[in-house]
């Protein structure tokens, strides 16, 4: 999970990951207070667990977006040949379902992604 706090010297993100549920094993990992170093002004700073925020990690969010579109040309292009060898409407209109897979796919990261980042930052530490 991509987590960020903010230098007070210059307002800058500072990022950092960390493969945790919510602020309290985040503590159990690294301790109360973070140390974190701005890139931009050189400032160091220990966080408090209550001033770091999960965000969205828009790698995930790439990368489910060229599954998706990626998983339905690939199956469109696949499935092609059988549209028009069939006339039976059920059997198109599962064709058309499959279609719908790669869309799943991506909802399923989407979501799971917002749900971490809402339930880490729903839990206040201390």
């Amino acid at each position: 999970m991509k987590l960020q706090a903010r230098c007070e010297n210059c307002k800058a993100y500072l990022s950092f990951h960390a493969n945790v549920a919510d602020r309290f094993e985040l503590a159990r990992k690294r301790g109360e207070k973070i140390d974190l170093s701005c890139s931009h002004c050189g400032t160091k700073k220990a966080f408090n667990m209550n001033e770091i925020k999960a965000v969205e990690n828009k790698f995930l969010s790439i990368a489910g977006l060229l599954i998706f579109l990626g998983g339905t040309v690939g199956l469109f292009a696949y499935l092609w040949p059988y549209f028009f060898k069939t006339s039976y409407i059920y059997a198109i209109a599962g064709l058309i379902g499959v279609l719908t897979i790669p869309f799943f796919i991506y909802q399923a990261i989407n979501h799971g992604q917002e749900n971490k980042v809402q339930y880490f930052n729903s839990k206040r530490y201390g």
